[in-house]
């Protein structure tokens, strides 16, 4: 199968499955632990289907096309890697360090491709649009909000905030000279909160092409703005 008719099969199983996955979801998000087996079970499913999802949307980061089709195979990788790691956090349950890993390298893989910055729309939301670095940003700050002490109900209302939050951060390369503005680091193999006080250094990808090797450099995260509403993110 051609990467571009892999593409076109994946988004019509994203599709059905955002739907199917949304209720089976109110089955574990944020029950007490242990889970029940029934629980357990769609939990792991969901985390599952999610993977497997990355792993299909990878297959197709060598399609030939425009800048804004390649943009959106992309943005579909690391959408389905962060909704993967978000599921942990909905169970209460620690993210593997190989997933972080993996999720610094396809974001570090977009941006030597020079597409972390694309905008594309956002289906059914007339207007609206996100880009690999937001999409990367949202399952940042959804680690960094501390979801392990949320509730459901809050875990949700969390969900709705993030796009704009993230909208409100910019990576950067290295920390700044001088600076007051408060930063995130983007922890090594992992992403406690702790993280915000004790920042270690980002695997990431470089080099000239997509599938450059692996190289240790560290990711920060700074607010745009500083303010006390909630659409300006203060970490």
């Amino acid at each position: 199968m051609s990467s571009s008719a892999r593409f076109e099969s994946l988004e019509q199983l994203r599709s059905r499955a955002s739907e199917l996955l949304a209720a089976q979801r109110c089955r574990y998000a944020g029950k007490p632990l242990p889970l029940a087996d029934d629980e357990r079970h769609a939990w792991e499913e969901q985390v599952a289907l999610w993977q497997a999802l990355y792993f299909g949307y990878a297959m197709c980061t060598d399609a030939a096309g425009e800048a804004d089709l390649t943009a959106l195979v992309w943005l579909r990788s690391l959408d389905s890697l962060g909704r993967a790691i978000r599921e942990y956090a909905r169970a209460y349950r620690a993210v593997p360090a190989a997933l972080w890993k993996e999720l610094n390298s396809c974001y570090r893989a977009a941006e030597s491709c020079g597409l972390e910055s694309t905008e594309v729309p956002v289906q059914g939301r007339a207007g609206a649009s996100e880009s690999c670095r937001t999409i990367y940003l949202v399952t940042v700050l959804h680690e960094a909000a501390n979801v392990y002490a949320l509730s459901a109900a809050q875990m949700h209302a969390l969900e709705r905030w993030l796009p704009d939050w993230a909208r409100s951060i910019d990576l950067l390369p290295a920390a700044p000279a001088a600076s007051r503005s408060p930063l995130v680091c983007v922890a090594r193999g992992s992403m406690p909160y702790s993280a915000v006080i004790q920042p270690r250094p980002l695997p990431r990808r470089n080099g000239g092409t997509c599938a450059s090797t692996l190289a240790v450099q560290s990711t920060l995260v700074s607010p745009n703005a500083t303010s006390t509403e909630p659409s300006a993110c203060r970490v």
